[in-house]
């Protein structure tokens, strides 16, 4: 059914975003730790993490 294809989708990318925030906070944001949070924290999470790899891959020496 559509609603459960919708559903699909969205834990998908629940899952990949909780994933990549793991990752690119280094481990100072747990994998269970980001599945609590609000889609609002997720959110700026992510926007955070974009802003700063933008701001390193300008830098001649860029640490991600």
């Amino acid at each position: 059914s559509e609603v459960i294809n919708q559903m699909g989708m969205e834990v998908r990318q629940l899952l990949t975003s909780a994933v990549e925030i793991a990752y690119f906070s280094r481990g100072s944001i747990q994998y269970e730790t980001v599945l609590r949070m609000t889609p609002l924290e997720r959110d700026i999470a992510v926007q955070f993490i974009n802003k700063r790899l933008e701001a390193a891959s300008k830098s001649s020496f860029p640490v991600y």
